[in-house]
């Protein structure tokens, strides 16, 4: 009955939760926001809830240094690219590479979206990769629930205004477009980053004739020389963010970080790979090593 005072309190919630959000699923209207803990497993995945002007937000953070098995690698070899970009004569360089040499690649920030679909779907999921002399820093903003969206976009903006370069992967055409748009939903103001460098375009100048695509899974296995163990797949993860939603089961979730995690790290070595070698560009394959591949598309 409508006297009931549960039954109001609910049809309150759900009232509240639609002026607020608009679209958001009525479920979620009526799931108040939780202190979760992420576990796989039995063990609790590493990270915090932060309150925010806007709400809560859990953070995943990892800091990384060459004592690391796999992070040593990349560290080496972005610090190899530093001196190799230290030597380049500014002439010689295209203009993200010269934004890169002029404003130091220690002041990049790595950044990759995961979310629930394509246009007007949430975005769950910013992956924010820092590298620092000797360090690298990871930092992961969950938005656990459709609410805590706005949250995530606030944080975005800020550590993006905090960098003079933002480095993505198709980022032109997916993830800073998906931020914008998000943003003006959620009436955040939103500043694109002062140079945005989006090493899909640089990938395919340079490795189109070497490899059979420029998914970042081929480039890592082609060009970084990494085979990753087999984990979520990409078109898997919007689905695993809507169960989570509705049913608050992280089990899956966690993988999802872990895939993001990877693509940064990537995504940095990649850098490294993409800096020309004095006195112009050289890309070196060991032809005798070299994979056979399996893939015939891009994506």
């Amino acid at each position: 009955m409508i006297g009931d005072p549960v039954l109001r309190a609910k049809l309150g919630a759900l009232l509240a939760g639609r002026a607020a959000v608009g679209t958001a699923p009525a479920r979620e209207a009526l799931r108040p926001a939780p202190e979760r803990v992420l576990v796989r497993g039995a063990e609790p995945l590493p990270g915090v809830v932060e309150n925010t002007d806007r709400g809560p937000i859990f953070v995943h953070e990892v800091r990384w240094t060459a004592a690391d098995r796999g992070q040593d690698q990349v560290l080496a070899h972005l610090a190899e690219a530093r001196e190799r970009l230290a030597l380049l004569p500014e002439s010689d360089l295209v203009p993200d590479l010269l934004a890169l040499k002029r404003h130091a690649i220690t002041s990049t920030l790595f950044l990759d979206l995961e979310t629930g679909g394509l246009s007007g779907h949430p975005i769950f999921l910013a992956g924010f990769l820092m590298l620092r002399p000797g360090e690298l820093h990871l930092r992961q903003v969950l938005a656990r629930t459709y609410l805590e969206e706005a949250a995530l976009i606030d944080e975005a903006e800020r550590l993006i205004a905090r960098h003079p370069i933002v480095l993505t992967y198709n980022g032109k055409s997916f993830d800073l477009p998906m931020l914008a748009d998000r943003a003006v939903r959620h009436r955040i103001p939103f500043r694109p980053p002062a140079v945005h460098v989006d090493l899909l375009h640089h990938a395919r100048r340079a490795f189109r004739r070497a490899v059979p695509n420029c998914r970042l899974v081929t480039l890592e296995w082609a060009i970084c020389r990494r085979w990753r163990a087999r984990g979520v797949e990409s078109r898997d993860i919007p689905g695993i963010f809507h169960r989570f939603a509705r049913e608050g089961d992280p089990s899956e979730l966690a993988q999802v970080l872990h895939h993001n995690a990877h693509d940064l790290l990537t995504l940095a070595e990649l850098l490294a790979h993409l800096i020309p070698h004095p006195p112009g560009p050289r890309l070196v394959l060991d032809s005798e090593a070299k994979p056979s591949f399996a893939f015939d598309h891009e994506g």
